[in-house]
């Protein structure tokens, strides 16, 4: 008998290194290839999304423009008001509540003058509905009344901004050793802030405040 009719009868074995039969006995070992190639392109997305949020947070935090004087600056601890012809320094901003009122001190240090112009902007958060307080600046002996304009904000129910603008003059002898300390009072529930939107030298006649219904009060 011819090798050819003896192998005749005789079954093929399987290669147990042929991939395509052992697929065809064992369908796992298919979707193996497939399901680490899908894990590698997902972990392939995050590392990619990872790396552009580092990049662009890192632009933003090198962004040179951050460090540009704003338009209207916050009096807070360590920035500085800048204005046309003097740079006024926030040394310190003290706060503290009561049960219901709020108050801050903000302590300003001035350049020696003669008369100084200050300007403070106010803005804070009224969430409960009624009669609407008016703002008071003291200086001194002088207090300065603001009557604040509320405007609703539609995401807060109820919810009201209070916002308002005052300007003064303080002559140099009620600055002691060239500090000058605002004490402002609200009883009115949530936060009180204070800006420095403008400090100059000038002289003894009040400028309007543009785009204000606020007149300017000399102090006596």
């Amino acid at each position: 008998m011819s090798p050819l009719q003896q192998n005749m009868g005789t079954p093929v074995r399987q290669d147990a290194r042929n991939p395509a039969q052992q697929d065809a006995r064992n369908p796992a070992q298919q979707e193996r290839p497939a399901t680490m190639g899908r894990m590698r392109r997902a972990w392939t997305w995050v590392w990619t999304i990872t790396v552009a949020l580092l990049v662009v947070g890192a632009l933003g935090v090198l962004d040179p423009s951050r460090d540009e004087p704003e338009k209207v600056t916050r009096a807070a601890m360590g920035r500085w008001a800048e204005t046309e012809r003097v740079r006024v320094r926030v040394d310190s901003v003290e706060r503290a509540a009561a049960v219901k009122d709020r108050y801050t001190d903000e302590t300003i240090t001035v350049p020696g003058a003669e008369l100084v112009q200050f300007t403070v902007n106010v803005e804070w958060l009224r969430k409960k509905e009624g009669i609407l307080d008016p703002f008071t600046l003291r200086i001194g002996d002088d207090t300065y009344t603001l009557a604040p304009e509320m405007r609703q904000v539609p995401e807060m129910d109820p919810g009201y901004v209070v916002t308002g603008q005052v300007g003064f003059w303080v002559p140099h002898d009620r600055i002691d050793d060239g500090v000058l300390v605002l004490h402002s009072t609200q009883s009115l529930y949530g936060g009180i802030t204070g800006e420095v939107v403008h400090v100059a030298w000038s002289d003894p006649t009040p400028i309007p405040l543009a785009g204000t219904k606020s007149p300017m009060v000399e102090a006596r």
